[in-house]
């Protein structure tokens, strides 16, 4: 008895994947339901009230808890992802997607802005210069020079660290993508799998 009280005890969870987490969102308050498993191996996505403002016209319309079982449901995203590649679908889903893409767009603005965080330390750090050499106290205006030499470098990094301007699909590219039999089925989602992430 002293043996087996004394053996180190583990508990061993599986990890598991909800293929859906952070896209399933609560009809009644809209926020992003989170994967709860249930009932052994059955997962389900959860809203929980107990999170919402007390009193609120959101809490009060809310039940306590929402579950949204994802074995049921992802049948029915597969038969709408099959539909909107299907052949009566296929080129409405293409031009959308293609007009969708802005990617590089997104990329440009977010480099724009990087540069001009480290525009605006290189003005701070002019002005600072100028009060340095007007007499000011180095003292005095170390906090502020560190801060913007700071800003600086951290802008300058993120730069250095974006990646490199995406690969954009044509239209052909697209439609030939696509058109491989068995593809759309891979991008099917597949419950039950267990994968870690």
């Amino acid at each position: 008895m002293a043996e087996w009280s004394s053996r180190s005890r583990q508990r061993t969870s599986k990890k598991r994947t909800y293929e859906l987490r952070g896209r399933v969102r609560c009809g009644i308050c809209e926020r992003k339901m989170e994967g709860a498993a249930r009932h052994k191996e059955v997962k389900y996505y959860r809203c929980n009230a107990r999170t919402l403002v007390p009193e609120s016209a959101t809490a009060l319309a809310h039940p306590p808890q929402i579950y949204l079982r994802e074995d049921l449901v992802t049948p029915a995203i597969n038969r709408w992802i099959g539909e909107l590649f299907g052949p009566l679908n296929r080129q409405v889903t293409i031009d959308l997607l293609l007009a969708a893409d802005d990617s590089s767009a997104r990329r440009d603005e977010h480099v724009a802005q990087l540069r001009e965080r480290v525009a605006a330390a290189d003005v701070v750090m002019g002005r600072l210069q100028r009060a340095l050499d007007a007499g000011w106290d180095l003292v005095a205006l170390r906090e502020q020079c560190n801060a913007a030499v700071a800003e600086k470098r951290a802008a300058e990094t993120a730069i250095t660290q974006v990646p490199p301007e995406a690969v954009v699909m044509s239209r052909e590219e697209l439609e030939g993508y696509v058109a491989v039999p068995g593809r759309i089925t891979r991008w099917s989602i597949q419950p039950g799998q267990q994968k870690s992430r």
